[in-house]
C-alpha cells in the first residue's frame, strides 16, 4: 500500500517531492528512535566515545573526498558533462581513500598519538574504507538527485536506518564493543550502494560518453568546486567537530562523550529531516537555474517561513524537557547529555532553519562568499573557547556560549544568501 502511494506521486514539482523524501525519512528516524533506548545499554559511554572520535575523524576526511565535483553532477547541463563529473569525482575518492589507506599503515599509529586520540588505534583501518564509501554513496545519490528520482534516494535512507540498526544490535550482544558502533555507523552513511548505481551501469550509452579529454573539460569549467566549496564544506566541517575535541581538552573525555552522544541524538533527527529538504531544495534550484533567481528566491523565502514556524513546537518541547527524556529513554547515565541539549536548543533551532539553503551559493557559483562565511564561523567557535578558557568557565556556561555563537553564524548565512540572490536578481534586470 506504501509502495502504491508513492509511485502515485508523478507530478515533480517541489511540495510533493519534499513530502516523499521527508515521510521515509522520518520512518527511517522513528526506527532509531525506537531502538535507540536497546542500544544505550548494550554499549558503554566509553565505547561511545570512541565512536565520537571516529565519526568526527571521517565527517572531516570525507567531506570534500571528491574535492565536491560530485555536487557539480545536478546542475551540469547535459548528461555527457553530468557523467564524465561522475567518472571524476569516483576517481578523485578512489586515489584520496587509496592515499589514506596507505597513511594508515605506515603513519596511523603516531599520526594519533601526536593529535591525542589514540582511542583510534585498534580501529585506524576503518576510516578509510569509511571515507571510500561514504564519498561513493555521495557520487551515486547527487546523480539520482539529477534525474529527481526521489524513490530510489527515500528507499536507501531507510535501508541504511535498518541495517545499521541490526549491525548495532548484534555485535553489541557479541561484546564486539566500538566495532559494532563504527560498522554500524558505516552502514548508515553508505548503504543502499548497488540500487543507486543501477541507473548508471545499466545504461552503457551514458557510460561511452566517458572519456579523457570530457573530464578534463569539466575539471575546468567546475573549479569553483574545489577550489572554494571543498575548502568552505571542510572548514565547515571542522567547525562542527571542534566542540568534542575543545571540550575534551577543557574538561574530560567524559565531558567530550557526553557532548558528542547529545549532539548526535538531536542532530540525528535534525540532520535527516533538515537534510531531507535541503537535497530536494537543491535539486529543485539546480533545476531552475542560476539565471533565474528569483524564482530561487521566492521558493527560498516560502521555505524558510515553514521550516522557522514548523521547528518551533519541538525545540520548545526540546529546551524544556530533554533531562527527563533523556534519563528515562536512555538511562540515568546520560541525563548530563539532555542538560547539554536544553542549553543548545537556540542553536539546533537555526542549525534546522538554515541547513536547507547553503548550497544556494552553489547553484549561483559564488561559492567564495561559502568559504568566508565559514571561516568566520570558525573564528567564532574559536573565540567562544578562547573566552571559556581564559575565564575558567564551567561546562554549562561553555555550552550556553557556544549556543549564542554559532546562532549568530546561522544568521549571518542566511543574511548573506539572501543579499546574494538579491544581487543577482539586480544585474538580471540590468542586463535586460
Amino acid at each position: 500500500m506504501i509502495r502504491h502511494i508513492f509511485y502515485k506521486i508523478k507530478k515533480r514539482n517541489f511540495s510533493k517531492n519534499l513530502v516523499l523524501i521527508s515521510s521515509r525519512t522520518i520512518i527511517s528516524q522513528i526506527l532509531n528512535i525506537i531502538l535507540l533506548p536497546v542500544i544505550t545499554r548494550i554499549y558503554l559511554p566509553s565505547e561511545y566515545g570512541v565512536l565520537t572520535v571516529f565519526v568526527a575523524i571521517i565527517s572531516i576526511l570525507s567531506v570534500s573526498s571528491s574535492l565536491h565535483y560530485n555536487n557539480a553532477i545536478p546542475i551540469a547541463k547535459n548528461n555527457r558533462n553530468a557523467i564524465n563529473l561522475v567518472a571524476l569525482s569516483l576517481i578523485i575518492v578512489s586515489l584520496f581513500s587509496f592515499s589514506l589507506l596507505i597513511i594508515s599503515v605506515f603513519f596511523g599509529p603516531k599520526i594519533l598519538q601526536s593529535v591525542d586520540i589514540r582511542v583510534l588505534n585498534n580501529y585506524i583501518y576503518f576510516i578509510p574504507v569509511a571515507v571510500f564509501l561514504i564519498g561513493v554513496y555521495s557520487i551515486f545519490s547527487q546523480w539520482a538527485y539529477r534525474i529527481r528520482d526521489y524513490i530510489l534516494i527515500s528507499k536507501t535512507s531507510i535501508l541504511q536506518s535498518v541495517m545499521s540498526n541490526i549491525v548495532k544490535i548484534a555485535l553489541g550482544l557479541i561484546k564486539m564493543g566500538p566495532i559494532g558502533l563504527i560498522l554500524g555507523k558505516i552502514i548508515n552513511d553508505s548503504a543502499g550502494l548497488v540500487s543507486l548505481s543501477k541507473p548508471l551501469y545499466k545504461d552503457v550509452r551514458l557510460i561511452k560518453l566517458i572519456n579523457k579529454k570530457d573530464i578534463k573539460i569539466v575539471a575546468r569549467r567546475f573549479i569553483n568546486f574545489p577550489l572554494y566549496s571543498a575548502p568552505s564544506d571542510l572548514i565547515f566541517t571542522v567547525s562542527m567537530n571542534l566542540p568534542v575535541l575543545f571540550l575534551t581538552s577543557l574538561f574530560d573525555s567524559s565531558v567530550g562523550g557526553l557532548f558528542g552522544f547529545a549532539n548526535g541524538i538531536i542532530g540525528m533527527p535534525i540532520g535527516l529531516i533538515s537534510s531531507s529538504f535541503a537535497q530536494v531544495f537543491y535539486a529543485e534550484i539546480a533545476y531552475i537555474g542560476k539565471d533565474n533567481p528569483l524564482e530561487i528566491k521566492r521558493l527560498s523565502m516560502s521555505l524558510l517561513k515553514k521550516l522557522a514556524l514548523f521547528g518551533l513546537a519541538p525545540f520548545f518541547i526540546i529546551a524544556i524537557l530533554s533531562p527527563f527524556i533523556f534519563s528515562f529513554f536512555f538511562g540515568e547515565k546520560w541525563a548530563a547529555a539532555g542538560s547539554y541539549v536544553q542549553i543548545l536548543s537556540v542553536m539546533y533551532y537555526f542549525y534546522f532553519i538554515v541547513l536547507p539553503f547553503g548550497r544556494i551559493l552553489e547553484v549561483l557559483e559564488k561559492q567564495r562568499n561559502g568559504l568566508y562565511l565559514n571561516i568566520v564561523r570558525v573564528l567564532i567557535i574559536l573565540a567562544v573557547f578562547a573566552v571559556a578558557y581564559y575565564f575558567k568557565l564551567n561546562i554549562y556556561k561553555t555550552l550556553l556560549l557556544f549556543s549564542l555563537g554559532s546562532s549568530l553564524a546561522y544568521i549571518l548565512l542566511i543574511f548573506v544568501l539572501f543579499r546574494s540572490l538579491n544581487s543577482q536578481i539586480k544585474k538580471g534586470l540590468t542586463k535586460k
